[in-house]
């Protein structure tokens, strides 16, 4: 009865917040498309570039780092394979606990530079733009996507899914396997990971659609809530051909483009609001990452 009364308390605030700061922006600084300034081939070229970064890039960088690291320590590739007789899960959490974060933070520290060499022009506007209201908006963001987050917990209660997903326990793992995974996993979690995603799945997806608001807001939150399950899903998967994992464990995975598609669908609206000033959502980003990181870490 508390959950309920606090979950109550927390849509009539952030509802009746958001409309005072919706109602209390200025005459000339109305909800308008004039701020859409990244180009469509620019917004196409953004999007094509995280995704090929993220989709190929990835793995050739995955897999050299692998065979680099067997040859330097003399392992044989046996020894990290589950399905080998002679794996060693030893030998294949000493490989990950190193070569996670560590890759993690290459991958992002590049895809931070591509994406903001082909943006920054774009962005810059947004920091003159950024007032006393784009500080409320990112305040209320925040507790917006904590309620999207407590709205997403429900719905996993209800369904009996669990509501760490593979996405947030490889975050947990990295950040406590070393004190080098805990500095680059705040590093990319809190400071690379808000700039590169809301450059994306905010500044191009929107300017993609010119001023179709809850249609960027569907497809922007859709696309976000996938590229979190992706690589999980597409993991667990392999281990259900393999046998070592099952069908329910897929769809479970699978369900966790709920919970991610209700955050980006928050930070949506809240770039909507900000008369989408990107630095508005990636503030807001980068805070509600950090105060997520400060839980796991003190919790």
């Amino acid at each position: 009865m508390q959950s309920l009364f606090i979950t109550i308390f927390l849509i009539l605030f952030i509802g009746g917040a958001l409309a005072a700061a919706f109602l209390i922006k200025p005459k000339n600084n109305k909800l308008t498309n004039d701020y859409e300034t990244l180009s469509t081939k620019r917004a196409f070229l953004t999007i094509l570039s995280y995704a090929g970064i993220m989709l190929v890039l990835v793995s050739i960088v995955s897999s050299l780092a692998v065979v680099m690291w067997l040859n330097a320590k003399g392992y044989s590739s046996q020894l990290i394979d589950p399905s080998n007789p002679n794996y060693d899960a030893n030998v294949y959490n000493e490989m990950s606990n190193f070569l996670n974060p560590m890759l993690e933070l290459v991958i992002y520290s590049l895809l931070v530079v591509t994406i903001v060499l082909i943006t920054y022009k774009s962005v810059l506007p947004d920091f003159k733009r950024f007032n006393f209201i784009s500080i409320v908006l990112i305040i209320l963001g925040v507790f917006g996507v904590l309620l999207s987050g407590i709205i997403s917990n429900l719905i996993n209660l209800i369904f009996g899914v669990s509501n760490l997903t593979s996405n947030q326990a490889a975050i947990e793992e990295n950040l406590f396997s070393s004190n080098f995974g805990l500095i680059s996993t705040f590093i990319t979690t809190v400071i690379m990971a808000p700039i590169v995603e809301e450059l994306v799945f905010r500044k191009s997806i929107f300017a993609l659609f010119k001023g179709k608001n809850l249609a960027a807001i569907i497809v922007s939150s859709l696309f976000f809530g996938f590229i979190h399950v992706m690589s999980p899903a597409t993991n667990v998967f392999i281990e259900m051909l393999r046998g070592s994992a099952t069908y329910n464990q897929f769809i479970l995975e699978l369900f966790s483009l709920v919970s991610y598609s209700i955050m980006g669908a928050t930070i949506g609206t809240v770039y909507v609001l900000s008369d989408k000033n990107i630095i508005v959502t990636i503030l807001l980003h980068m805070a509600y990452n950090l105060l997520s990181l400060l839980i796991v870490i003190f919790a």
